[in-house]
C-alpha cells in the first residue's frame, strides 16, 4: 500500500496516531520503535517490525480517510442531484 505523498498526508497521519495513542509512550510500546519524537514516524514499512501495529495503523488510516472523502463526495452529488 503506497505511502502519502506530501506533508500534508504525512501530517494528518502523525495526528491522527497522536489522537490514538494520546502520547509517544504509547505508540513506542504498541509499535516495539524507539521514536523520540513525532516527526520521526512515517507510513513506510520495512522487514524489521517489531510489531505488526505500524502496518495495521496505517491501513485504518487510510480506511477511515477513504470513508470520509467518499462521505464527503455523498454529500455533494446529493446536494446537486436531488433525484
Amino acid at each position: 500500500m503506497p505511502a502519502p505523498r506530501g506533508e500534508h498526508a504525512l501530517a494528518s497521519y502523525r495526528q491522527w496516531l497522536k489522537q490514538r495513542y494520546g502520547d509517544l509512550a504509547a505508540l513506542r510500546r504498541a509499535w516495539g520503535e524507539d521514536y523520540t519524537a513525532w516527526e520521526q514516524i512515517t507510513p513506510y514499512v520495512n522487514d524489521d517490525w517489531n510489531s505488526s501495529m505500524p502496518w495495521i495503523d496505517w491501513i485504518r488510516f487510510r480506511n477511515e480517510n477513504q470513508g470520509a472523502l467518499l462521505g464527503k463526495l455523498k454529500a455533494t452529488v446529493h446536494k446537486y442531484d436531488k433525484r
